[in-house]
């Protein structure tokens, strides 16, 4: 079928940054007009693969165990896009929808370890069906938080301790005197604990740990009567100019316990009744000034019992980069850390970003181009420092472009009006484009930086794209 002659006429071609939101459901990153078949939408560096189709890409395979397959295993999706895949029936798994990139799939099912911790795939123009990961059952023994509840310095009984967080229980009335709580069995994950008893509020109200590898002892709370007047302490440990999160706090009184910082290196313990008490801070690898405060409380709130710590300095850093291009590197991003008060760093030619003289502890780094609307790969990143540098904590980044103009055309025949961009130095197409309801403005989004060669035609059949590609 010969295609119908269409005059086009660029009267404006617009350049602008094209907002997309970072969403949960997979969508493609650029809106377009409703077409019968969409094509692809995506912004990439023009050294970046250049055909994508809109449904993409899958990656499928299979968890063995012994001569079945392994049922409702987790299986971790990180790359350019980021998902999770549970296992069917027969241990099998699938990820659908993917661009042309390299990925990591890591498996993972409590009770269970797996011949490898993770396995790269690399996605180039065709679907992948041979992950194949093998699962070993072992014992699990699990782990333990145990520690002491007191009220005046004796040994509190009748407390219930409620656990919350990766798994959930309640202790009830069964406080050893003398020996303290212990909850066992623990897989590792993050915990809150929770003491309760009527009549007596408790310092810390609740605690939040995290399990790793090992049991954990000393979490202690320290109950007081309600009818007893009581009062707030508070301070702040600071790291430099930035809060030391995780610091331990220990009360030394007539109430003992402990509490830790938050993000921003501040602690406060509540329902104090009127005396004298000392407090001081630790935490690994650090020293902290001074080493004990003497407190006096009568009457009212005590604040601004701070300490200052000293130590070794840690560094989180990484790059920001071009999808699918890890060398294509972006200049002048700001690099945000949610320090407190928050800290930033700004890309330099290298592409690189670095925060120094950090202490331990969890952070949330997040990217912004600051008059660029853009799409980071991911949105923001936890970065945990576990007394070591952290140095690849990177980013991609998909820098959209518009092209829009007027399409105009004098024939009798109607029809959706479809417009493309090829490549101008291959001709190859770029699956770029969009479709209007008939000659007029048009907008071509989501298109990264380059040359181009812009065509439109005319489906007179209502056939869709399929019939302009390939009438």
């Amino acid at each position: 079928m010969k295609r119908p002659a269409i005059f086009l006429y660029i009267n404006l071609l617009i350049i602008i940054f094209a907002f997309v939101a970072s969403c949960g459901n997979g969508s493609s990153p650029v809106e377009t007009a409703s077409t019968p078949e969409k094509g692809n939408f995506s912004a990439m560096s023009s050294t970046a693969q250049k055909s994508v189709t809109s449904s993409g890409f899958k990656i499928t395979g299979r968890i063995k165990y012994g001569a079945e397959g392994l049922y409702g295993a987790q299986v971790d999706l990180t790359g350019d896009i980021s998902a999770k895949a549970l296992t069917n029936s027969s241990g099998e798994f699938s990820f659908d929808g993917l661009p042309n990139g390299r990925y990591t799939l890591t498996p993972s099912k409590t009770g269970f370890t797996f011949n490898a911790l993770n396995a790269v795939a690399t996605v180039d123009n065709a679907d992948i069906s041979s992950m194949i990961f093998v699962a070993s059952a072992y014992e699990e023994t699990g782990h333990s938080l145990s520690g002491s509840i007191t009220s005046d310095n004796a040994p509190l009984t009748g407390v219930s301790i409620k656990l919350g967080g990766a798994a959930s229980a309640v202790l009830n009335n069964n406080i050893d005197a003398t020996a303290g709580y212990a909850i066992e069995g623990l897989a590792d994950g993050t915990y809150s604990l929770t003491p309760s008893k009527p009549g007596y509020v408790f310092f810390p109200a609740s605690v939040a740990v995290f399990v790793k590898g090992r049991d954990i002892s000393g979490i202690d709370f320290a109950g007081a009567p309600v009818s007893t007047p009581t009062y707030k302490l508070s301070g702040r440990v600071s790291f430099g100019s930035v809060g030391l999160n995780g610091a331990i706090i220990r009360l030394r009184g007539p109430v003992n316990g402990a509490t830790v910082t938050d993000r921003g290196g501040n602690f406060s313990i509540p329902y104090l009744p009127d005396a004298d008490y000392a407090i001081s801070a630790s935490m690994s690898g650090y020293v902290f000034t001074p080493e004990e405060r003497r407190i006096s409380i009568k009457g009212s709130d005590v604040a601004g019992a701070d300490f200052n710590a000293s130590g070794a300095g840690y560094t989180v850093s990484g790059r920001v980069h071009y999808p699918q291009c890890p060398e294509c590197i972006v200049q002048g991003v700001t690099v945000t850390l949610n320090t407190d008060p928050p800290v930033s760093s700004i890309t330099g030619i290298d592409g690189l970003y670095n925060f120094k003289n950090l202490p331990s502890g969890v952070y949330t780094v997040t990217p912004d181009k600051s008059g660029v609307q853009s799409v980071f790969l991911p949105a923001s990143k936890a970065v945990h420092v576990d007394y070591e540098n952290v140095v690849d904590a990177d980013f991609a980044v998909n820098k959209a472009y518009s092209v829009a103009g007027l399409i105009s055309y004098a024939g009798a025949k109607t029809g959706r009006v479809y417009a493309g961009l090829y490549y101008s130095d291959t001709n190859e197409a770029a699956y770029s484009g969009t479709s209007v309801a008939g000659p007029g403005p048009f907008s071509v989004r989501g298109v990264s930086p380059g040359n181009y060669r812009l065509c439109a035609w005319m489906d007179t059949l209502g056939m869709g794209r399929r019939n302009i590609v390939g009438p």
